[in-house]
């Protein structure tokens, strides 16, 4: 019975990690710090050996893209050439598209800073150039955010599932 508990650790902490990943599609959820909790789980409550260099390193990767994942987004389109209105448009819309999950968080940033845009310049292909560096800052977000909380539970998997399987059989 005894050997069945780290086990059962493992699996939740796994559960928890694919509760990251989906996180990361839904800015509700932090999915990276989901996901590096989990690891953190099995790091104080199994014999399961996590080292504490993984822990630091794999801690350090999930802050900068936790950061980045919020800076990106206002970054991308003044890199794009957007305005401050177009900023202000970005981070409006992805306000009011939290409340139409799962779309309103793609393209409520894009619209939004495109809309801004359009109504400063009157010029659509401003809006749009400034509409894409919002959509291309999100993306990047979240495919840092995936990464990071992919490559967590591909490690819960093999490094802490198998060995605690094959431990109790």
């Amino acid at each position: 019975m005894e050997n069945i508990i780290p086990i059962l650790i493992v699996v939740a902490a796994i559960t928890i990690s694919i509760v990251g990943i989906i996180g990361c599609v839904l800015p509700i959820l932090p999915g990276p710090i989901i996901s590096f909790a989990a690891l953190l789980l099995v790091k104080f409550t199994t014999e399961i050996p996590v080292s504490n260099k993984l822990l630091l390193i794999l801690g350090i990767i999930t802050t900068i893209v936790s950061i980045l994942d919020y800076i990106l987004p206002l970054y991308m389109p003044k890199k794009f050439g957007s305005s401050n209105w177009g900023i202000a448009g970005a981070t409006i819309g992805l306000i009011i598209g939290l409340f139409f999950p799962p779309f309103g968080f793609i393209l409520g940033p894009f619209l939004g800073a495109m809309a801004c845009e359009y109504y400063t310049k009157r010029q659509a292909a401003d809006a749009l150039v400034a509409g894409l560096g919002s959509f291309f800052g999100f993306m990047i977000g979240t495919v840092m955010k995936i990464g990071i909380s992919v490559v967590i539970t591909g490690w819960l998997i093999i490094k802490a599932l198998i060995p605690a399987i094959m431990a109790a059989v």
